[in-house]
């Protein structure tokens, strides 16, 4: 199988957590400009690990113009890579509680 990672050329950390991190990568067939986040599964609860699962399913129905895609998702042996749209992070700003409003109406709160 092959790797799914080989269809980007990673260009730079974009920041990193206890269990996971996301780098800005290129596709290598499109050019386009794409945030992989990379979930060491390793270091995953049962628990955590079928979180990630539901979170991953949950993100791919969303469609929102304030919220980041989710695109393609791969499960291997050791890791969960989760290719996301990029924004930049200046578009970011100013829309954190937009996208968190409309969040928490999705979930019902």
């Amino acid at each position: 199988m092959q790797d799914p990672l080989n269809d980007y050329n990673a260009l730079k950390e974009l920041g990193e957590g206890v269990s996971s991190k996301i780098v800005l990568g290129r596709n290598k067939r499109t050019n386009a400009l794409m945030a992989l986040k990379i979930i060491n599964k390793e270091v995953l609860t049962d628990q955590q690990e079928n979180q990630v699962n539901q979170d991953i399913r949950i993100h791919f129905r969303l469609s929102h113009p304030n919220i980041v895609q989710c695109l393609q998702s791969f499960k291997e042996s050791k890791e969960v890579l989760i290719v996301l749209e990029y924004v930049r992070k200046d578009l970011l700003v100013g829309r954190s509680l937009q996208i968190t409003l409309f969040i928490l109406l999705l979930i019902g709160f």
